[in-house]
């Protein structure tokens, strides 16, 4: 397994762990981030060029696992189902919002509390990056 492949994978499931969450609720508009949202296989391969280098078969294998993953935001709720098929909910709190930004703070189940920033190129397309993280998921809204 080539090690953007296992990056890939981690950064995912790292993803995951974080919306299991026991946070209180915005009252704030996220109207942007409401909606479902899968991987934006396209921005992704752009932005990481080693994908491009690994042969067709991986490609495919890694575009297969990354289609199924999908984030479902409503106003209080993000519902994650993963690669597999399962489902992982929890509520959010949104710390900070702007048009082109959300910073929700999640609560491990067993940990501290984390934020992730989301960040909107436009109302179908946008980034989520762990703080302190230099990577980004791309999603587009499906």
């Amino acid at each position: 397994m080539t090690a953007i492949y296992k990056g890939l994978r981690t950064a995912l499931g790292m993803t995951l762990l974080f919306f299991v969450v026991a946070a209180v609720a915005s009252a704030g508009s996220t109207s942007k981030l409401v909606g479902s949202w899968g991987v934006d296989i396209k921005k992704l391969k752009q932005s990481n060029p080693e994908i491009k280098s690994l042969s067709s078969e991986k490609q495919s294998e890694i575009e297969k696992e990354l289609a199924r993953l999908a984030f479902t935001f409503d106003e209080k709720m993000v519902t994650i189902t993963d690669h597999d098929g399962d489902e992982t909910s929890g509520s959010y709190h949104v710390v900070s919002e702007n048009d082109k930004q959300v910073v929700l703070e999640i609560a491990q189940e067993n940990g501290p509390a984390e934020r992730l920033k989301i960040r909107f190129n436009d109302d179908k397309h946008m980034e989520l990056v762990r703080e302190n993280d230099d990577g980004a998921l791309f999603l587009v809204k499906k």
